[in-house]
């Protein structure tokens, strides 16, 4: 109803308002038209009488003209006799003027004193030109007379017809305006006497101005004679504004122009409109406040048909609903509050809440609450979001009862109330507590899962690998062909094996959601020669050709996961070759335009294979599942490796699918967003290169800051081969103090240390003006996109990733002291930190000191010393945890955490590594059992190496060197 009643409104007040307006301006068309018609005629009426006095002046002055040339001495009583004759306020002088313009006669005076009037126009126009015209002059003041007059004037000739002077016939302006006295009605309209040139003759009413003042604009300038027409202006001598209707004479260069006041004019149509309004006001007003009672009363019932219904929502609502005033008093209690609480309607209203529901320990508590709202949330702060409390009650019978409640507040008129909605919540709390604790049971099992295939994987790997190292190492020897081949077929199947276990491996990270991807530059070139070349072997084995067809659009340079495109296009060949007997593989690599993804980088792997039907490709790329039974049985495999490049696809925002006919071959495919990299080599940063450049370490001064023992010495070791003169600070003030005492080309800062870390140490080393460029390179086992913002955004230049590789260390180094000592690049703020050694997603065994061999050499002494270190500083610092531990100090097990992680990342005991990461993560005190557990890692990296469990020497070289081929065998998958 207020809908339609306000479309009412807004239909019928505009018709109403539109209605005076088009009255209003039809009126004052009409108006105007008449009082045009008007003009028009008084316009030509006036122009009549003008022109009729004109022509009696023309008559009189042609009659005195003759009288002047046959009776000369009786020609005063003819002028006398003519006066007479005409209208009383026609008074009038007659001129005689001979032919050099001297006056020699004047009616007023008949013997006048001598003047010259050759300088007059009406006597130089009969003088100069020829003829027998009237002239009618400008208004002039007399010389004699010394008044206003218009001159109207004939040429004298002599009877031989040659010019012998001018008679002139003087008459005042007023004579002809003198009718508009009789006619015009308005106080401001005006009667105007013109020449053709705009020269103002006369006017009514009389005005100060000039007789003869010429107006610029006329209309009736270039007008034939006999014409008329109107026009509105505002008027040049009193700025009046008229509407005029103006006539020229037909016969003489004269016109008239009659000009009515407009606001004279208009003066009774704006009566008229301020009647009109003020009607239309009266009426709109009236509309208005009827509709406004209208609107108020069905607001009103509104509100009580909506109050009616709240009240019946209320009493009918699944939840008790309780209302209190400002005091705490009860105002309404529905009929679910009733079977709640066992209190009836009728002896709950007026009382106080907390006598008849609340615990006494939560009285004091609830009135608080209602003083702090009263006070926090008062009538002018309108009413606040509700509350969601939970709270426990008293049953009238005494029992407790666990209430949810939401509570808002309301103002009612000047006052308060608290709303609450109440829902018993023992059951849910008792369901919930049971899907918690289903919850924590099923993450259990998902952590035992998880734990277990990491020790199962660590614990067949151990003795895989001594079954991978040994038939490599018997491969060396010689032996018989048949013997040869079983050492040959002892190495496929263990690395079968090996590519089961970490496909296991691989999709339980990726269930886990612990995988995460690395931004980098990758050579799309290189990629595929890195990815095809391993599978060459194979290819010869089985008499497969591999061709590569790149599109030549591509960009050299990409950026993204190069180890996980590899991991892709390395299954979709691997599979490509286990299904194809015969003729060869194709790898694509092509540009894909997207109009919503934009462009996309799309490999492709087609074989001539074996195919796929409809059924096989729906369920190809699930977890365990292969084409059918009879595949499994004939070629292998678990069913795992297509499902992980789906995954993969996926976290990187792309798509895998497969474009197969049985019989026939298959193409696998892999779509990926293409972000082209802005220049060669990292993602944002400059090409490094990846051939040694230690020879540019030569006389550098690197300050490594360290606080590990272990991993300073593996770095000094390291960037010692090289010439590079090596000092060590154990934490960041150190190395504060170290560059105040000497100068240094280049820091190498660890970011967890004691004292002060190396975020807080390069901040202060880029505090001083003199080590703003100094490179300063993170040591960090943490390489992921956040941990690289972090150090840049503290002003370090790079990250070097632990453990590292040699050959990327000497990369880097040298690639920051390539420009002479203190060179770092014009914008360290924007340069993009990159691991030399990005994370894979393998799972190492308990050793792999092919890892500490890459970085000290292969030379056993060295690893002897370096291991025998490395066990030293971690028994110690194991005892440390034991004693940090008893004194409940998290801080400091958190870095002996770090601190051993680090070292044991060096010498590739990744499970120790593991669980210091664990340790260094956890929020709380680790259970006893978990210290416990680090010392058995220990145990297990001293048994891997076959070294006694107490102190003592290693087993000779011969042992230590053994235990790297075998031991250290690469678990790393191309």
């Amino acid at each position: 109803m207020a809908i339609r009643l306000a479309l009412l409104m807004a239909i019928v007040l505009p018709l109403l308002w539109s209605a005076i307006f088009f009255e209003l301006s039809r009126k004052r068309e009409h108006l105007l038209a008449t009082s045009e018609a008007q003009a028009g005629h008084l316009a030509e009426f006036f122009a009549e009488q003008v022109q009729t006095t004109v022509q009696i002046i023309d008559l009189a002055l042609v009659d005195f003209r003759n009288q002047w040339r046959d009776r000369r001495d009786g020609f005063d009583a003819a002028v006398a006799e003519r006066q007479q004759f005409l209208e009383k306020d026609f008074v009038f002088q007659v001129s005689i003027l001979d032919r050099d313009g001297k006056l020699v006669y004047n009616s007023n005076n008949p013997h006048p004193q001598p003047a010259d009037f050759s300088d007059r126009t009406h006597f130089r126009v009969h003088r100069d030109l020829p003829g027998d015209k009237l002239y009618i002059s400008e208004p002039l003041l007399g010389r004699i007379s010394a008044r206003w007059a218009i001159q109207f004037t004939r040429p004298l000739h002599d009877s031989k017809g040659r010019f012998d002077g001018v008679i002139v016939l003087s008459v005042p302006p007023e004579y002809f305006t003198r009718i508009s006295r009789r006619v015009v009605v308005g106080s401001q309209d005006s009667l105007s006497v013109l020449r053709r040139q705009g020269d103002l003759l006369a006017r009514w009413p009389s005005i100060r101005f000039t007789p003869g003042e010429t107006f610029k604009e006329v209309p009736f300038r270039d007008a034939p004679p006999g014409t008329g027409g109107t026009m509105e202006k505002a008027a040049q001598l009193d700025g009046v504004r008229r509407r005029y209707a103006w006539q020229s004479l037909a016969k003489y260069p004269l016109a008239v122009s009659y000009g009515q006041s407009t606001e004279e004019l208009l003066a009774p149509h704006a009566r008229e409109r301020r009647i009109y309004l003020a009607s239309g006001a009266a009426v709109s007003l009236v509309l208005v406040l009827v509709g406004w009672l209208a609107l108020n009363a069905f607001r009103l019932r509104s509100q009580r048909l909506q109050a009616e219904h709240v009240r019946k929502l209320i009493e009918t609502a699944p939840d008790a609903f309780i209302s209190l005033d400002a005091g705490g008093k009860v105002m309404e209690w529905n009929t679910q509050a009733e079977i709640m609480f066992g209190w009836r309607h009728q002896d709950t209203i007026g009382r106080p809440l907390h006598e008849l529901v609340l615990p006494a320990e939560l009285v004091d508590c609830h009135l608080a609450w209602l003083a702090e709202r009263r006070d926090r949330r008062g009538l002018e702060a309108g009413p606040p979001a509700g509350e969601r409390l939970e709270m426990p009650a008293l049953h009238r019978d005494g029992r407790r009862l666990l209430l949810e409640m939401t509570v808002g507040t309301l103002r009612v008129g000047n006052a308060l109330r608290f709303n609450a909605f109440i829902r018993e919540i023992s059951e849910r709390k008792r369901v919930e507590q049971e899907l918690r604790h289903a919850k924590e049971t099923a993450e259990t099992a998902t952590r035992t899962k998880s734990e277990f295939l990491a020790n199962m994987s660590h614990e067949i790997r151990t003795p895989l690998n001594g079954i991978l190292g040994m038939a490599h190492v018997s491969l060396n020897a010689d032996m018989p062909p048949a013997q040869r081949h079983y050492v040959e077929t002892i190495l496929r199947a263990g690395r079968g094996l090996m590519r089961i276990i970490n496909d296991i491996l691989d999709v339980s990270k990726l269930e886990a959601g612990k995988l995460e991807l690395e931004h980098a530059g990758i050579h799309l070139d290189s990629l595929l020669s890195e990815v095809t070349v391993p599978f060459e072997t194979a290819l010869h084995e089985k008499g497969l050709w591999l061709r590569i067809d790149k599109d030549p659009s591509l960009p050299a340079w990409i950026v993204g996961d190069g180890l996980r495109i590899q991991q892709i296009l390395g299954n979709f060949i691997s599979n490509a070759i286990k299904f194809t007997a015969a003729g060869g593989i194709t790898v694509l690599m092509s540009r894909v335009e997207n109009d919503a993804r934009g462009p996309l980088l799309r490999l492709a792997v087609r074989d001539t294979g074996i195919g796929l039907s409809p059924i096989q490709k729906a369920t190809l790329f699930r977890p365990f599942q292969q084409g059918d039974a009879s595949i499994t049985r004939q070629y292998g495999g678990t069913g795992l490796g297509l499902a992980i490049c789906r995954q993969l696809a996926e976290l990187m925002e792309g798509e895998v699918g497969v474009d197969s006919t049985e019989g026939a071959g298959s193409t696998f495919w892999c779509v990926l967003p293409l972000q082209p990299s802005p220049r060669a080599g990292e993602a944002g940063g400059e090409a490094r290169p990846h051939t040694s450049q230690a020879g540019m370490l030569s006389g550098a001064r690197i300050l490594v800051v360290e606080d590990n023992e272990f991993n300073q010495q593996v770095t000094m070791e390291l960037l010692g081969s090289q010439g590079a003169q090596v000092s060590v600070a154990g934490n960041g003030k150190d190395a504060l103090d170290a560059l105040h005492a000497q100068a240094f080309d280049c820091v190498l800062m660890d970011v967890q240390m004691p004292v002060m870390d190396g975020y807080a140490a390069t901040h202060a080393i880029r505090a001083v003006p003199a080590w703003r460029d100094l490179p300063v390179l993170a040591l960090t086992a943490n390489v992921y996109k956040s941990d690289r913002d972090k150090a840049a955004a503290a002003g370090m230049n790079d990250l070097v990733a632990k453990p590292f590789e040699p050959e990327s260390l000497y990369s880097q180094l040298a690639f920051w002291l390539r420009d002479g000592r203190h060179a770092a690049p014009a914008n360290t703020a924007n340069a993009t930190l990159q691991p030399a050694a990005p994370a894979t997603l393998r799972e190492d065994g308990v050793v792999d000191l092919g890892r500490l061999a890459a970085m000290v050499g292969d030379d056993p002494a060295t690893i002897r010393r370096f291991v025998l270190r490395f066990i030293g500083t971690t028994e110690q610092a194991i005892a440390e945890m034991q004693a940090a531990f008893d004194a409940r100090d998290l801080a400091a097990l958190h870095a002996l955490g770090h601190r051993v992680k680090s070292g044991a990342r060096t010498v590739g005991a990744d499970a120790l590594a593991a669980s210091c990461e664990r340790l260094e993560a956890q929020p709380d005190l680790p259970q006893p059992s978990q210290l416990s557990e680090l010392r058995m890692m220990l145990d297990a990296f001293r048994d891997a190496l076959q070294l006694p469990r107490a102190a003592g020497p290693v087993q000779g070289a011969t042992a230590v060197r053994r235990d790297i081929k075998v031991v250290a065998t690469d678990l790393h998958r191309e």
